[in-house]
């Protein structure tokens, strides 16, 4: 619970037991991708990016399009690629608008991403 309070300060948090998941609603299933009903298990497994740049996965999983930013996670029917947010787009790694946080294409533009090492290549010239 702590963690889900550390990445969404601003959310409200609510406990449940994990023996006693909830069996309505799709609450349960958008973040971890299980079937809200019974005993927690994996619903849909990631598959795995191959040679050719296209995902194979297990029934039901994404099939589409990979690559080291797009990787093969969740359901075939969740939007064209397992990224919504840049569904049909090519994002640019860069720091322009979003410094203090994170780029759409992955990299950061924050205080720790010279410590992590995995700053935009343009970090210094828009953030520092």
């Amino acid at each position: 619970m702590q963690v889900w309070k550390t990445v969404l300060p601003t959310y409200t948090h609510v406990g449940i037991l994990s023996d006693k998941i909830a069996q309505y609603s799709g609450t349960i299933h958008c973040v971890s991708r299980t079937i809200p009903q019974g005993t927690l298990t994996p619903w849909i497994a990631n598959g795995t990016c191959g040679s050719t740049g296209k995902c194979t996965a297990t029934s039901l999983g994404y099939t589409g399009t990979c690559n080291s930013a797009i990787p093969c996670k969740g359901p075939a029917w969740e939007c064209n690629c397992p990224d919504c947010s840049q569904c049909g787009t090519t994002t640019t790694a860069t720091c322009q608008g979003y410094c203090g946080g994170q780029s759409p294409a992955g990299c950061y533009c924050d205080s720790l991403c010279s410590q992590y090492g995995d700053c935009c290549s343009d970090y210094t010239s828009w953030c520092l």
